[in-house]
């Protein structure tokens, strides 16, 4: 009984670090868009402060999925193909941060947000 809890524990704390590391880059690339408009609001959004920063989050949380994904079949929730499959997304996905973060641009912020 407890090798199971624990092993649903580790699952579902990883499926929370999934959606949590998820989020940041998601929304980071979206806020860069539409900047001007927080900025009207008077929000003191990170992609109005700061755009690199806002881009380094977005990087720093993409590259954190690579080895979060590569533990996922150690907790029991995936077949061990999954870090397979998502090592090869999630390097894609890298690439696409990397770029924002070189270059924090509408066209680098949309490719990464689509």
């Amino acid at each position: 009984k407890q090798w199971y809890q624990r092993r649903v524990r580790e699952g579902a704390l990883t499926l929370c670090g999934l959606l949590y590391l998820w989020q940041f880059p998601h929304f980071n690339s979206l806020s860069h868009n539409v900047r001007q408009d927080y900025c009207r609001a008077g929000y003191n959004m990170l992609s109005v402060v700061d755009t690199t920063k806002n881009a380094l989050v977005s990087l720093r949380n993409t590259t954190a999925l690579i080895p979060l994904c590569a533990v996922i079949p150690f907790t029991g929730i995936s077949h061990c193909s999954f870090s397979f499959y998502s090592l090869a997304v999630n390097a894609y996905f890298s690439y696409l941060a990397w770029n924002f973060y070189k270059e924090p641009n509408k066209h680098t912020a949309r490719e990464w947000f689509r």
